[in-house]
């Protein structure tokens, strides 16, 4: 429930299982610091009863805080009878397009996978999201028929990076000293009060 609300506060949509095949990126919310390296997987699941013939979508992230580190596509992994058509990575634009298809010999899919697999180097502070665009599922049948599907994008978010030694914390001197000076004062003052009542005895 806590990540739920999590996720609609950051203007994501909510999965849900609702009928619908999806193109998701996962995990949706990531959390970093600047230097380190991180990955995600993009997944097509929920086809249901749907069987799948080919798919084609390109992520596209800001090339200003994440730099792209590799790309790994699960193609051949997922049925080594499927072919890929386009594997284009641009890293200046911040894009990778992924496109593939069942080929003659390969069997459509309707179970859950991950398509590829992408690892960045967070370059800077802030936050970036990670759309899904120009998207397209194609049903196993003639005529190319579209599967309806949603796109579930994700997002990064880039924290500085902790100093080494921990956090530097500035201290003002004279409030470390203040409370033994107000002491010796006090000390003083007692010692004086102290001879002045010997005297008079």
């Amino acid at each position: 429930m806590l990540l739920a609300v999590i996720i609609s506060s950051l203007g994501l949509p909510v999965y849900a299982q609702n009928g619908i095949a999806k193109i998701i990126v996962e995990p949706r919310i990531i959390n970093v610091t600047v230097s380190t390296t991180f990955t995600i997987d993009i997944w097509i699941r929920d086809l249901n009863g749907d069987f799948m013939q080919e798919f084609d979508f390109t992520i596209a992230w800001d090339p200003d805080l994440m730099e792209i580190v590799s790309n790994i596509d699960h193609v051949l992994a997922n049925d080594p009878n499927w072919i890929t058509k386009i594997n284009l990575l641009n890293p200046a634009l911040g894009t990778y397009r992924l496109n593939a298809w069942t080929g003659l010999f390969g069997s459509p899919v309707n179970e859950d996978l991950s398509w590829v697999t992408l690892t960045f180097h967070c370059r800077g502070v802030g936050s970036s999201p990670v759309n899904i665009q120009n998207t397209v599922i194609y049903r196993a049948a003639t005529g190319a028929q579209e599967i309806p599907h949603e796109v579930l994008k994700g997002a990064v978010t880039q924290d500085p990076a902790i100093p080494v030694g921990g956090i530097s914390i500035p201290i003002n001197k004279l409030e470390v000293i203040t409370p033994f000076i107000t002491l010796a004062g006090l000390i003083i003052a007692v010692s004086a009060v102290y001879v002045i009542k010997r005297r008079k005895d």
